[in-house]
């Protein structure tokens, strides 16, 4: 398994979690808010396009005059200024309509991502993971999960009348999700749509060997290899490599080969030299191991006598008659 790490910054450890009772609920009816934050002395509360009301206490009730999916947060600060957010979703129905929510989860990370899609919210997967779809919150009129119909719609091709379905995609870019429920009684339905975006997974590596050949000699040949090179959703078309040293960190030495192995022939110095690889993938993206990885794949530390005592010639002569080639 590779590891990749980065520094983040945490700008407050104020703890806060929104509860939103009930999540799902009839157009006029009234929702509770609710903001667990023990450290906040100050709420502010968005509610879809409202405009943002603060208050001192951690409850807040609201209600909603049209049907739809409603963002909803809070922000809350504390005694020192600092701030921290949580968000949700509530869910609001016509009377005498069913209500058809998405769920969607992955084994990869799904996050959502504004814009992205036809300029709609788009929810990210990946091509090596089965995506999870599942209605399992969808109401009928009554507020409960029974006697409803399902039909899902994946882009242009899939279809399932299934509650619950996993589906995993070909190609990257943008598909609209549509589910439709509806009353097996009285045949009224309600239709949400959203969007996925299929993004393109880096390939990934786990080391690299660096073989000296011959270390005695000048110069030495060094043999290569990349291990556990894979792109978890497709190829890799071709890796580039290159070497830098102590005294001089640019790349340098540049070859591509189609096999995760190279070699080079360099002449001794003293220090040592160090190789990466810029592996492209079959989608054209390309990751170098240097930028990802801390490790420093280098040959041993080298050294290069250049105090050597070279014999010097106290006198020379040649026949003046003869010369042979």
């Amino acid at each position: 398994m590779q590891e990749y790490k980065r520094d983040i910054k945490v700008a407050s450890i104020l703890s806060v979690q929104l509860m939103m009772r009930p999540e799902v609920v009839r157009r006029g009816a009234k929702v509770l808010l609710s903001a667990a934050a023990p450290r906040a002395k100050m709420y502010q509360w968005e509610i879809g396009d409202l405009d943002p009301v603060k208050t001192e206490s951690n409850r807040f009730i609201t209600t909603f005059a049209t049907s739809g999916t409603f963002s909803v947060s809070v922000t809350v600060t504390d005694i020192d200024g600092d701030t921290n957010t949580a968000t949700g979703e509530i869910y609001v129905t016509e009377d005498q309509q069913p209500f058809s929510i998405i769920d969607i989860k992955s084994d990869s990370t799904v996050m959502s991502q504004k814009s992205v899609c036809s300029g709609q919210e788009a929810i990210t997967v990946d091509r090596a993971n089965a995506v999870s779809f599942s209605a399992d919150r969808s109401i009928n009129r009554d507020g409960k999960n029974d006697n409803l119909t399902y039909l899902w719609k994946i882009g242009l091709n899939k279809t399932s009348t299934q509650k619950n379905l996993s589906y995993t995609f070909d190609e990257l870019g943008c598909e609209q999700i549509s589910l439709t429920v509806s009353d097996k009684i009285t045949g009224a339905s309600h239709t949400t749509n959203t969007w996925v975006k299929i993004v393109n997974l880096a390939p990934i590596f786990n080391d690299i060997t660096v073989d000296v050949e011959n270390i005695d000699m000048d110069p030495m040949r060094i043999n290569l290899k990349i291990i556990g090179a894979k792109d978890p959703d497709g190829l890799i078309r071709s890796y580039t490599w290159y070497y830098y040293t102590d005294r001089d960190d640019q790349p340098q030495g540049f070859r591509i080969t189609r096999s995760p192995e190279a070699s080079f022939v360099l002449p001794k110095i003293t220090g040592r030299y160090y190789f990466a690889v810029l592996m492209e993938d079959s989608n054209g993206l390309k990751i170098n191991t240097r930028e990802v990885s801390e490790v420093l794949f280098s040959t041993p530390d080298l050294y290069v006598n250049t105090n050597l005592s070279t014999p010097i010639i106290d006198s020379f002569r040649a026949d003046s008659t003869e010369v042979k080639f």
